[in-house]
Order: C-alpha cells, then sequence, then structure tokens
C-alpha cells in the first residue's frame, strides 16, 4: 500500500542516517538551541522526565501538541488527540474513556477500573475514566507519552500516557474570548483572563461553556433529538503566589458538568439485525429506542497545591490534590423499538494523591531525581441497575437487578532515576520505583420484582489484596550532533491488579506486566526548517487483564493471557519558507495475541442476535488498535488587508481494527477531513473563523459492544460539523 511505503521510507532515514540529516547544523555541545524564527520549527518545552526539558532532547518517543496547534486543527477535547498522534487510539463509550496505545489498552469500564493509559493534569494522576475526557481551553499543551512510564509516573502507565499540561497566571494582564457556532445550533464560549494581584500574586481562570441546540441524530418514536449536549461547561482557576526566583506555590481548582445523549446512543450494527429481526432504521446518529432521554450526566470537581522550593543543592517539589468525579448513566443498549432492557448507574470516585520529589539542580551535570507518592482512591457503584423488561425475561413484569459495589485502592510508592553523562555526548540513565497496593471490595446484590416480593439482598463478603511490584528504567542517548539524539531504552511497567467489582465473588487480578524496547531518533536538520522524529518498538506483555466468558456463561475479567506488539512511528514538520508548515505522523503496528485461551467468541445468528461461546484466539489481532495510520497537516500564514490570513487543513487516514478479541467485529478503515479558514485583523485582537470537522461525513465507530444473545451495537463520532467562531485578544 502506498501509505505503507511513505512511513517506511520516511522512517528508515531518520534512524539510520543521524548524521547526514545533521550535517547542515553547526557542531558543538548538545545543549537548548535559540528560539526559533517563522522559517524554523519552534522548540516545544515537556516534562516527560518531571522536569522542563526540550523535547528533542528527551530520549522518550513523545508527541507534544501546543494550544494554538490544538485550535489550528480542531481538537476539542482528550478524545480527539488521536487525530496527530502515531499511535494513539483514544474510543469512548457510555461515559468512558477507553485509550490504546502500541495495542495497550483496557476493555474494562466502570468504577475502580484504571485505564492502562493513564491521564495527568499538571502532574495530578486522573483514576477515573469518566474524568478523563475533559473539554480543552486553558491548555499550554498536551503530551503523549508512548509505551510503560513505570518508573517516575508509576503504576497503571503499561500503555503509556496522556499528560495534559495547563497554563499559569501571569504578571502581564490577560484577556482572551472566543464564541463559535455550528450547524448543529451549538454555541460555545470561552473565555480566559489573567492578572496580577501584587507584585509576588497571579490570578487567572478559565472557564467554557457548550449548549447543543439541535442533536446529531432523533430518537424515531418520539421525535426527540438524540446525539445531543444539553450542557457541557468546565472553569478552572490557579493562584499563583511567587515570593521569590525559589519559591513558588500553584493552588488551583477546577469544576465541570456535562449532560449530553452522545456516546451513549446504541443502534444495531449496520448490516446486522438483533435476535428480534429489528435492525437499523433512519440515518446513522437515529435511534428508534423507546427511552426517549438516554444521557450521561458527569460533574467533576478537584483542588490542588503545587509547591516548588529551590535549594543551592536540589530542588524540593510537593504535589498535593483531592478529585471527586460523579457520574450518571442511563441508556438502552439495543435502540430499538422493542424494550429489552435499561442501564441505569452512577458512578462515583473519589481520590485524593500526594507526590513529594527532590530534584537536582539545572545546573548539575548529573540529573537526578528521588520521591515519594501516595494515592487513595474510593470507587462506588450505586445504584449499577439493569431492568430487564419481559421482552427479556418472559416475566410479567420488570426485574431490576441492583448492584452495589465499591473498591478502595490505597498505593504507596518509592522511586529514583538517574541520568549520568559518560562523555559529552553519551549519556546513561537508570530508574527504579517500588509500589504497594491494597485492595477492599465490597459488594452488595439485590433481585427487584416489580410483579411479586422480591428475596432479600445478598451481602458478599469483603474481599482484600495487597501486591507489590517494581517497575523500572534503563537508557542510553547520544547527541550525534547539536541537532540529533539517538536513543534506545527497555522499560517495565505495570497496571495495578485488585478486582473486578461487578463481580461479587471474582479473585483479584495480578498486575499486567509489560516489557518494552524502543530505539529512536530525533533530528533537526536544515538549520530546524526540518524536524523527524521516529522509534521503533517491541512491547511483551503478560497477564493480560483481558474479558472473557466464565464457566457461568458470565463476562469475567481475568488474567487470561500474553501479547507482543512492535512498529514503527513516525513524525515530520517542514517549514518548506517563511508561513508554510507541512506535518505529517504516521504508525505501522503489528500486535496479536501470543496466548489467549478461552476467549468469548460470538457468531452470528441467521434470524438475529448473536451466539456466545470461548474458543482459543491466540494469533489473532489485539483489539481496537489499527495497523496502520497516517496524518497529514498544512498550514499557511501570509498578510492580506492589512491583517494576516491563515489555512489549514488536517487528512487523517486509519486502517481498520476490530472490537474484541475474536476479530470478527471491526470498524473499516475511513479518512478524516479537517480545515479551518481564519482572518486576524490589523491590531491582532480579533480573528474571525470559519471551520470543518469530518468532511467527509465518515461514519467512525465511538465504541462496539457485543450483548449476546441480542445482538451488536455501536456508537458514533461525530459527523461533518461546519461552523464559525470569533477569537478576541488582549
Amino acid at each position: 500500500m502506498n501509505k505503507t511505503r511513505f512511513i517506511i521510507a520516511a522512517a528508515i532515514p531518520a534512524i539510520l542516517s543521524g548524521k547526514a540529516f545533521a550535517q547542515s547544523d553547526s557542531s558543538g555541545t548538545p545543549g537548548s538551541q535559540p528560539g526559533a524564527t517563522q522559517s524554523q520549527v519552534a522548540d516545544i518545552v515537556v516534562t516527560a522526565q518531571r522536569r522542563s526539558e526540550n523535547l528533542q532532547s528527551v530520549p522518550i518517543s513523545i508527541t507534544a501538541v501546543t494550544s494554538a496547534k490544538l485550535k489550528e486543527i480542531g481538537i476539542l477535547s482528550t478524545a480527539d488527540v488521536t487525530l496527530i498522534s502515531p499511535g494513539l487510539q483514544f474510543q469512548q463509550g457510555l461515559g468512558q474513556a477507553s485509550p490504546f496505545i502500541r495495542g495497550i489498552g483496557s476493555q474494562s469500564l466502570g468504577a475502580g477500573f484504571e485505564s492502562s493509559v493513564a491521564t495527568y493534569i499538571d502532574g495530578v494522576y486522573i483514576a477515573s475514566g469518566t474524568g478523563s475526557i475533559m473539554s480543552l481551553n486553558n491548555i499550554e499543551r498536551i503530551e503523549v507519552l508512548k509505551g510503560p512510564q513505570g518508573t517516575l509516573f508509576g503504576r497503571n502507565t503499561t500503555g503509556g500516557l496522556i499528560n495534559v499540561i495547563t497554563r499559569n497566571p501571569s504578571f502581564t494582564r490577560t484577556l482572551e474570548g472566543s464564541v463559535s457556532y455550528d450547524e448543529y445550533k451549538t454555541i460555545t464560549p470561552s473565555a480566559y483572563v489573567s492578572m496580577p494581584i501584587t507584585d509576588i500574586v497571579a490570578f487567572d481562570v478559565a472557564a467554557r461553556y457548550s449548549y447543543q441546540g439541535k442533536g446529531w441524530g432523533i430518537n424515531r418514536p418520539t421525535g426527540h433529538d438524540v446525539n445531543r449536549i444539553d450542557h457541557d461547561f468546565a472553569a478552572r482557576s490557579k493562584l499563583l503566589i511567587e515570593p521569590s526566583d525559589d519559591t513558588k506555590l500553584i493552588l488551583a481548582g477546577d469544576y465541570s458538568d456535562v449532560d449530553s445523549s452522545t456516546f451513549v446512543v446504541l443502534t444495531p450494527v449496520p448490516g446486522t439485525s438483533l435476535i428480534n429481526g429489528e435492525h437499523l432504521n433512519g440515518g446513522p446518529w437515529d435511534n428508534d429506542s423507546t427511552l426517549a432521554d438516554p444521557k450521561r450526566h458527569v460533574k467533576a470537581w478537584s483542588v490542588s497545591a503545587d509547591f516548588t522550593q529551590n535549594f543551592d543543592f536540589a530542588t524540593l517539589r510537593s504535589i498535593s490534590s483531592v478529585r471527586k468525579t460523579d457520574g450518571y448513566l442511563l441508556v438502552d443498549p439495543t435502540g430499538t423499538q422493542t424494550s429489552f432492557f435499561n442501564i441505569s448507574s452512577r458512578q462515583i470516585e473519589k481520590q485524593i494523591s500526594q507526590e513529594l520529589q527532590l530534584l537536582s539542580p539545572n545546573s548539575s551535570k548529573i540529573k537526578w531525581i528521588v520521591g515519594l507518592y501516595y494515592f487513595r482512591n474510593d470507587a462506588k457503584g450505586t445504584n449499577n441497575d439493569d431492568i430487564l423488561f419481559p421482552a427479556a425475561t418472559g416475566f410479567p413484569g420488570n426485574v431490576t437487578i441492583s448492584k452495589y459495589a465499591r473498591q478502595i485502592v490505597r498505593s504507596m510508592a518509592a522511586f529514583a532515576q538517574v541520568t549520568v553523562p559518560v562523555t559529552e555526548q553519551l549519556n546513561l540513565t537508570g530508574g527504579i520505583r517500588y509500589t504497594r497496593d491494597k485492595f477492599h471490595a465490597e459488594n452488595t446484590t439485590a433481585n427487584l420484582l416489580s410483579f411479586a416480593p422480591s428475596p432479600p439482598a445478598t451481602v458478599f463478603p469483603d474481599r482484600r489484596d495487597t501486591e507489590s511490584k517494581p517497575s523500572w528504567r534503563l537508557s542510553a542517548d547520544y547527541h550525534v550532533t547539536l541537532g540529533t539524539l539517538v536513543y534506545a531504552s527497555y522499560n517495565r511497567g505495570f497496571r495495578s491488579g485488585g478486582f473486578n467489582i461487578l463481580d461479587e465473588t471474582s479473585a483479584p487480578l495480578k498486575p499486567e506486566i509489560v516489557d518494552a524496547f524502543e530505539a529512536g531518533a530525533k533530528v533537526d536538520a536544515f538549520d530546524r526548517a526540518l524536524r523527524i522524529n521516529t522509534a521503533v518498538y517491541y512491547l511483551k506483555a503478560k497477564d493480560l487483564q483481558l474479558t472473557r466468558l466464565g464457566s457461568a456463561g458470565t463476562q469475567e475479567t481475568v488474567n487470561a493471557g500474553s501479547s507482543e506488539s512492535y512498529g514503527v512511528e513516525l513524525e515530520a514538520t517542514l517549514i518548506p519558507v517563511a508561513g508554510l508548515t507541512l506535518s505529517a505522523s504516521g504508525t505501522i503496528l503489528h500486535s496479536k495475541y501470543t496466548d489467549f485461551k478461552n476467549a468469548p467468541f460470538s457468531v452470528r445468528l441467521p434470524g438475529g442476535g448473536i451466539f456466545q461461546s470461548s474458543r482459543d484466539v491466540t494469533g489473532n489481532h489485539t483489539p481496537r488498535q489499527p495497523d496502520k495510520t497516517l496524518s497529514l497537516s498544512a498550514a499557511y500564514e501570509t498578510p492580506l488587508a492589512a491583517g494576516k490570513l491563515k489555512l489549514a487543513g488536517t487528512y487523517f487516514w486509519s486502517a481498520k481494527w476490530y472490537s474484541d478479541p475474536d476479530n470478527t467485529l471491526f470498524q473499516a478503515s475511513y479518512d478524516l477531513v479537517s480545515g479551518q479558514v481564519s482572518w486576524t485583523e490589523p491590531s491582532g485582537h480579533m480573528t474571525f473563523r470559519v471551520f470543518g470537522r469530518n468532511l467527509t461525513n465518515a461514519k467512525v465507530v465511538s465504541q462496539f459492544a457485543r450483548i449476546a444473545p441480542l445482538g451488536d451495537v455501536q456508537m458514533l463520532y461525530e459527523p461533518r460539523t461546519i461552523g464559525g467562531a470569533v477569537d478576541l485578544k488582549f
């Protein structure tokens, strides 16, 4: 395939010919490079090693995207980062995030389940799957770190992590605002204000609100709009106290409230039918459900304190945080006129975390960090009700299976990492982390009958488990010239075990272990007009926490086997002339199970519905990860009418990916095209934009679900959306 040849052809020179690319750079001692001109690719500062460093000097595969780039290519939330980060597949459904990186991710959803790809905001880990999907407003940048990051970031980063960094208050007065409107009558105002209070205290606040007047589809029996945002509000504020150059305290708080039917509207997969013969009617974003108003309503808040004190010998940093997420879900899983069952669920998670870091000063040749970490998460699934209707049970009335489930995890860790310069060009890094987790699970289940007296609820015995695991990192990096870095690394990470709290009697899960080997190159060439970053990798995972069919015919999460992944990734940016920026990124990935016996295997029945049994799927592709992706973007800026005209466009292609380990249900390959035209008036205070997302109106699945014996259902991402915006900046 042409796309495959393009990615391979671009990746090979970057790895094998670093010197040839760098010959246009002046020789010298490796270090920070000067600020970029309009004809140079700008430097990006990242915190992948828990200190501020130039992206090009960090020996880790990272996609780093600034706020300007996010707006330019139409990224509205963390779920959209897939478009610009090769190897990342971010899916969402039923209000839960489900990211995968390099074939590693989590299929399990719900309170108490933590993903294999972690999300951090300003250095704070977000445990909740519902809390890790966020709209973006005051973002400074997003970093996607690929592969296990267990040494410095800890548990649940076996696939990698998404690191969101928000803006800090400034002592320069800043006022920014924006309002957008699109064809679905979605109006989105946002504002950012930063100002000094005294010479040592500054304050900022960012707020964003969105209301969608027209749904992407309709509920055909009722005529109600579905796939519609009732409201999406988010606010975040920081207080910066900086009494000296050596002392800094940042107090932060945020609040969000999302009420929406997007990503909770399920319909039968096109070309299939349910067990009663019903199939998809109407448009792709419509449904035929008797549930008039499906919804996900999620409220979240957090407060944090980030304190930094510089000493002559080291820097001390303390990050403290409390976060609570409260999510409610009401959904008809089949989306048809026959009422089989509804799901009504409330999930509440409250976490506290405390991290202490002691880092070497920036002037030190030997870079080191030591730290301690404490984390506690209390996850409750209250009123987790499966409401079964007579069509599903044959009983004369409804049966509600009501579950109360709670899991408390306490985690403590100590970590250290050191980078030693062996020569002026060669650095060696070693790091280790030791983590101890304690789990406590509680379960109560009741069967509530609407047509007869209900039996008493069953209170199950509490379950407890303790586990301890090390994770580590070894790497070597070599600065070939000022503009060329090559590196190799070996990392071990683990995903925490615990209990499947929806299964009241299950044994504790073992931690999921991932060993990753990576080699890469980062090249700035032709006086920084060209940047190429590439990596090749091999990952081996064991004790995978997978969903399979249990002996009682129910789904269960178990340590079921192992997998391997290997591939190549490429990111390139070229500025051929001032004002024109061309970017390309892509990945080729091989990710398959090396051992997965007794996996759920679904077969579609001739009259509709599915029959599910178990089968050995060793050799199958791991789910939800395409084996190839390609992203191309271009932006051109030129003077016009005394102002600035900017044209930007992005093309994204994905090969097909499979929904489940049986590899029988899949999303076909697809293309996404987005674009934006903007003009900034001469003073620079006002910008007018016209934008389009998913211009080809591709039908892209955000989540599949296989419900035996009823059938296969799906949810879709946003259809083609065209709109306009006005931005203000003072």
